[in-house]
């Protein structure tokens, strides 16, 4: 849907249906819409193939919102309907939501080396605020979103099924998967990321999901994948999506190991959590960018050998070049390992 949400679902949230309507292009799952009202108002249609559990999906929100406004911590507040509650649904069975507004600007690329550890750290802070609270309360509403293994099982089905019949216009991906699974599996610290401990994690955290107000804060956005999971996840997508200069898909691009910018994402995002991490965290943690990028990489090839059903895509075999693209970088951390695991230790030792 591209046309801006009717009156009827305005006046569904109390909204002054002749209010200024704006598209907002940002984001890949559910379409919103700026409501310059009296108090500016986000309207968004929930993509509810992504999120089979809407209503669940909105109860862990509430409690997010409860708990950051305990711990004073500025987030997204949720604006009732007019019948009080969470969701509104149109005639044609299409889930609606609205929120405040959080003025600032939201970088889509990849910020400054001035942000990378002020970005880091407003994730830290955010993972550090929910520390207290119990992982079981909240629903997995994505099951098995950062999963590794799980996702390295859908790759082989995908591999063995062959659906689209690209197999063999796929096999110098696939090969080079398979290369940089065995040097991740050989990896000490690979054995430490299979035990880390289930916490609450926001799972998608990168320069997009956060916006800077005017006065040069830091508000975390995005918080539906909040939701049990592990917090190098979090760290892990930080290294994957602000270590890198070129776009998710640029294949071409020259990759060098970035162990400026990996430190700063390591010590912004530890200064922010503040608490000591559980053994395995900290023995996983040199491997963390290495794992989340190269599960966005079989994601990619996956959807790719599937037929391009689940990513959006703008060409033909843009998936395989953005699998080719994150798999560069997976090589680039497991090259310099060694300098990864020098950075870590100096920032853990830092804080001993």
């Amino acid at each position: 849907m591209t046309s801006p949400p009717p009156p009827e679902i305005l006046a569904a949230f109390g909204i002054e249906g002749s209010s200024p309507i704006e598209s907002l292009p940002a984001g890949h799952i559910h379409r919103t819409w700026k409501v310059t009202a009296a108090t500016p108002v986000a309207i968004q249609r929930v993509n509810d193939v992504v999120f089979r559990a809407p209503h669940e999906l909105m109860a862990n929100l509430e409690r997010l919102e409860q708990v950051l406004d305990r711990v004073e911590v500025p987030t997204l507040h949720w604006r009732r309907t007019v019948d009080g509650a969470l969701l509104h649904r149109d005639y044609l069975g299409g889930l609606w939501r609205a929120s405040t507004w959080i003025p600032g600007e939201v970088r889509a690329g990849a910020p400054a080396d001035s942000d990378v550890e002020t970005i880091s750290r407003a994730f830290g802070e955010y993972a550090a605020s929910l520390a207290d609270e119990p992982v079981e309360r909240y629903v997995e509403v994505i099951p098995s979103f950062h999963d590794f293994a799980a996702r390295e099982r859908a790759w082989h089905f995908a591999v063995l099924r062959d659906d689209a019949n690209r197999f063999l216009h796929a096999q110098p991906e696939i090969e080079r998967a398979s290369r940089v699974l065995e040097r991740l599996h050989e990896l000490r610290e690979f054995d430490a990321w299979r035990q880390l401990p289930r916490r609450l994690a926001h799972n998608d955290a990168k320069a997009a999901n956060i916006v800077r107000r005017a006065d040069g804060t830091f508000t975390v956005i995005d918080l539906d994948t909040t939701m049990p999971g592990h917090l190098l996840a979090d760290v892990g997508e930080l290294i994957r999506t602000m270590c890198r200069s070129a776009s998710e898909d640029d294949d071409l691009a020259a990759t060098s190991l970035q162990t400026e910018r990996f430190g700063l994402v390591l010590r912004g995002w530890l200064d922010g959590y503040g608490s000591e991490l559980h053994d395995a965290e900290a023995e996983a943690l040199p491997i963390a960018g290495a794992m989340m990028t190269t599960e966005n990489a079989l994601r990619f090839l996956t959807d790719y050998l599937d037929g391009d059903i689940y990513f959006h895509i703008d060409r033909p075999d843009q998936n395989r070049a953005r699998f080719r693209a994150q798999i560069a970088l997976a090589q680039t951390l497991l090259d310099g390992m060694s300098d990864l695991r020098r950075v870590v230790a100096n920032e853990l030792s830092r804080r001993s």
